[in-house]
């Protein structure tokens, strides 16, 4: 994944980033995410939409609702 963004000026990836303060942040668009309970709740508290890539448990359930609500896909 690291190989894929490296060429992309405004792609990050971390391995730990203080979510709620980068949700925060005006500059961010929008979340990418597995889907995550907290996760999910922390980017639609921030009025970010979200993207959901779930790979396991109830992250494909929460990924269904956060396209159901209409906070993104």
């Amino acid at each position: 994944m690291a190989e894929l963004a490296s060429n992309v000026k405004n792609v990050y990836l971390e391995s730990w980033v203080p979510q709620v303060d980068l949700l925060g942040h005006p500059n961010v668009k929008a979340f990418v995410t597995h889907g995550g309970q907290n996760s999910i709740l922390e980017t639609v508290y921030a009025g970010k939409p979200v993207l959901t890539i779930p790979c396991f448990a109830d992250q494909f359930r929460n990924a269904a609702m956060v396209e159901k609500k209409g906070f993104g896909k």
